[in-house]
C-alpha cells in the first residue's frame, strides 16, 4: 500500500477507481442503493445468495448489464461496512467521506 493511499484511507477518502466513484469520491446511485438494501433485507430473511441472485435477475441486471450470480451477491454482503458509511483500505478502517445507505 502506498503512503498516499494509506493517508487518504485514514481520513476516509476513497482511493480506488470503481465506476461508482466520481473524482475519487463515492457517490450514491439511488437505483443501485435500493438493490443493495434489498439484498441485505432478503439475506436477513435467510434467503440464500443464489435465491437472491435469481430474484434480482427477474427484476434487474447488474450495473454492467450482466446476469446476477451468487458471487456478486456475496460481494455486496462482504462490503457491509462500506454501505454503513465506513471505508476500509488494507488494515485501515475509518468513517468514510461517503453517504451511508444502510
Amino acid at each position: 500500500m502506498t503512503g498516499g493511499r494509506k493517508q487518504k484511507a485514514k481520513t476516509g477518502g476513497y482511493s480506488g477507481g470503481a465506476p461508482q466513484a466520481k473524482e475519487h469520491r463515492l457517490v450514491v446511485d439511488e437505483g443501485q442503493a435500493e438493490i443493495v438494501r434489498e439484498v441485505f433485507r432478503l439475506r436477513a430473511q435467510r434467503w440464500s445468495m443464489q435465491e437472491i441472485a435469481d430474484m434480482l435477475n427477474e427484476t434487474s441486471a447488474t450495473r454492467r448489464g450482466k446476469q446476477w450470480q451468487g458471487k456478486a451477491v456475496w460481494r455486496i454482503l462482504h462490503h457491509k461496512s462500506m454501505y454503513h458509511g465506513r471505508y476500509c483500505y488494507g488494515k485501515t478502517e475509518t468513517k468514510g467521506q461517503h453517504q451511508a445507505i444502510l
